[in-house]
């Protein structure tokens, strides 16, 4: 669950065959990996983190409000909005196989509209044919992270947009949760 993260896209308003792929590859800003916000990390993939030796306090933190520790997160560079794995001299993730959900269904988010959980994508492009998504949504959905991720979405999305001082991006709602898929 992405809420904010940057992306930045040239592409012509008419372009038809405009996927996943070609959407990650023609961002010419930041990314995720560069946003004011770090991504959760789930029992899944802390299982995995663990594995590579990547799941201590160099790496990882805990959220904590009002005493009561909500979740844990992937860490930034110190004085940065850089996730610690990200490497910026080649663009890439050092832990690209073993990356959080949350980086994996990456351009994508959840978040409330109107009371509700919804698909999105944060986009500068609002004129995509997002109508590609249909089938990788429905996927994600099948995936067993994504129950650990709705478990956890009322308290990551209300601790994310009270964090959040940029709204740069546009928000564009691809379609609502389907919980059916579960």
């Amino acid at each position: 669950m992405r809420i904010i993260f940057y992306l930045y896209v040239r592409q012509k308003p008419d372009e038809k065959n405009f996927g996943n792929k070609s959407l990650c590859s023609n961002c010419k800003k930041a990314s995720c990996c560069d946003s004011i916000d770090s991504p959760p990390v789930f029992a899944s993939d802390l299982k995995k983190l663990i594995k590579i030796k990547k799941a201590n306090g160099r790496y990882l933190q805990t959220v904590t409000i009002g005493g009561r520790t909500l979740f844990t997160t992937i860490k930034k560079k110190k004085n940065s909005s850089e996730c610690i794995f990200f490497n910026r001299k080649n663009k890439s993730c050092k832990i690209y196989n073993d990356r959080p959900f949350d980086c994996q269904i990456y351009p994508f988010d959840v978040t409330f509209i109107d009371g509700e959980p919804w698909w999105i994508v944060y986009s500068c492009n609002p004129i995509s044919n997002w109508k590609w998504t249909e089938d990788h949504l429905k996927k994600i959905e099948r995936y067993p992270q994504f129950r650990e991720m709705v478990e956890k979405l009322d308290e990551y999305h209300h601790y994310v947009e009270n964090a959040l001082d940029d709204r740069s991006m546009q928000e564009i709602p691809i379609r609502k949760v389907n919980f059916d898929n579960l």
